[in-house]
């Protein structure tokens, strides 16, 4: 897609969309198309996918090309689809573009380089070789607990003024910074998405365009209602749904294993899909998995 396109397109709330996965860890791609389903069905603007609530830094590449494919399909055009991209290297990063670039992706997303330690100059000089190579647009990706290299201020900024970089997901959570992102890209064509779930009503209200988030797949009605509060300026309504909301944060665990094996469960209950998540990744226990069923029938969710 056109990064012009793409970036009038760019606005609200992206679920982080789960992999269903078979009990050998290949893809259950009539499950898969389940969990697109429901999560369209709610009334979503886009779709985030193969990030780290979609397993991509673990997947096999064959896995990962499936769940593009089968996700593709499913949503038809009918919202937008970004795909999730970052290779510790920048090489390797380019060879994951290519094998996809042909197919109906809306955006990717790049993170920071993982693994090593960089310097500011070697991120900027990893993305303009990147940019470069692709015509895609782009989004950058700041989650710096999984890469080890946070973007500063001043790399955003340099990258925000390329054509095809048409915003970032920020999930450092840190609010200030957050803040200043928004402060510093106001008037550009660059798009500001909170990656913190407690943080998404203040993050918009604070003029933030939207969020890429795990809450909508346990409560999508409900995380879209304080968008939609906080983007009217409705402050009252939807902090109080943020309060809401943040009932919900315990559930995920303490870890990014039990944040995705939480969103499986929910969407097992649901009958969409199973529980399987990829090792090294542990599913649940079975006073974590009662705790989310608790939760989801007290909130007339199943």
């Amino acid at each position: 897609m056109d990064a012009q396109i793409f970036y009038q397109r760019f606005t609200g709330i992206y679920p982080v969309l789960p992999t269903a996965l078979t009990e050998n860890e290949t893809l259950d791609e009539a499950a898969q198309r389940r969990v697109v389903e429901f999560i369209l069905q709610s009334g979503v603007h886009g779709l985030w996918v193969l990030g780290g609530g979609g397993e991509g830094g673990i997947l096999p590449e064959k896995t990962r090309f499936e769940v593009i494919r089968t996700t593709i399909e499913t949503v038809a055009g009918r919202i937008p689809v970004i795909v999730s991209v970052g290779e510790s290297g920048t090489l390797r990063t380019i060879e994951r573009i290519r094998r996809i670039e042909k197919m109906a992706i809306d955006a990717i997303s790049i993170t920071a380089p993982y693994y090593y330690l960089h310097s500011q100059e070697e991120l900027l000089l990893h993305f303009r070789t990147i940019l470069a190579e692709t015509d895609l647009p782009v989004v950058l990706y700041n989650v710096p607990f999984n890469t080890k290299n946070p973007f500063s201020l001043e790399t955003i900024q340099e990258l925000a003024v390329h054509p095809q970089v048409v915003g970032i997901k920020d999930a450092l959570g840190d609010f200030g910074f957050h803040l200043k992102i928004l402060e510093q890209c106001k008037g550009l064509q660059f798009r500001v998405f909170q990656g913190w779930d407690n943080l998404l009503v203040p993050s918009v209200l604070a003029g933030a365009d939207g969020a890429i988030l795990y809450n909508p797949v346990l409560d999508p009605d409900l995380t879209l209602r304080a968008y939609e509060a906080a983007n009217k300026g409705d402050f009252k309504a939807a902090m109080g749904i943020q309060t809401e909301l943040n009932s919900l944060i315990p559930l995920f665990g303490d870890t990014e294993s039990s944040a995705i094996a939480a969103m499986k469960e929910a969407l097992a209950l649901r009958g969409l899909c199973n529980r399987t998540v990829c090792k090294p990744f542990k599913p649940l226990t079975k006073e974590q998995a009662h705790k989310i069923k608790e939760v989801l029938l007290a909130k007339g969710l199943l």
